[in-house]
């Protein structure tokens, strides 16, 4: 028996939750009066991670009220139904709080067939990732919408990115540089021993 979609309704609605709770966070995105805190690990925590906390876990609430919720900021609470949901408000708060745009409201939900819905939740930067069992991934931005997909790009040394980095280190060495004579796969490693965690 093959494991059944995820239900589309599940689906948008945690997308708009995780949408108001992220328009949430920009109240405070980059202003001078943000407090910031640290939780008992050390990690940092504002007053805006709480309260977008707190709308998740209302919207959640109304949405679902039997649902279980598990979120960064006020742990763990229990329900009676089969779904849970794991709510990050603010993924990245060190960016968050140096203005850097590159943080995200997490949402995602698992039933008794394993993880369903998604949403990765770009605020400062109008971007959405979202993704149900079944049903796709979609990204959103100022483009439109439209279905995401993995690369074609099979060779590291051939991504766009790779290749973005020698031209920028090409033309910091100057044309007759040395590493003008190190050929894009030795880079290439380079990116993929960085990327494994080695140096």
């Amino acid at each position: 028996m093959s494991t059944p979609a995820a239900d589309p309704e599940l689906l948008a609605a945690a997308c708009r939750f995780a949408a108001e709770a992220g328009a949430l966070t920009l109240e405070w995105f980059r202003s001078n009066e943000l407090d910031l805190e640290h939780k008992g690990d050390g990690t940092p925590v504002t007053a805006a991670d709480k309260a977008a906390e707190a709308r998740l876990r209302r919207l959640i609430g109304e949405f679902a009220p039997e649902d279980t919720i598990l979120g960064e900021e006020e742990g763990h609470s229990p329900g009676s139904g089969e779904r849970r949901w794991i709510i990050d408000p603010i993924d990245g708060t060190k960016a968050f709080t140096r203005g850097v745009p590159l943080y995200s409201t997490l949402v995602a939900v698992e039933d008794q067939h394993g993880p369903a819905v998604g949403i990765i939740e770009l605020p400062a930067l109008g971007q959405r990732v979202f993704a149900g069992r079944g049903l796709g991934c979609t990204v959103v931005d100022f483009h439109g919408e439209r279905p995401a997909r993995v690369s074609d790009t099979s060779a590291i040394g051939d991504a766009p990115a790779v290749h973005q980095r020698i031209r920028i280190l090409e033309s910091r060495a100057g044309a007759g540089g040395a590493l003008l004579r190190r050929p894009a796969a030795h880079l290439g490693r380079r990116v993929r021993l960085r990327a494994g965690g080695h140096r």
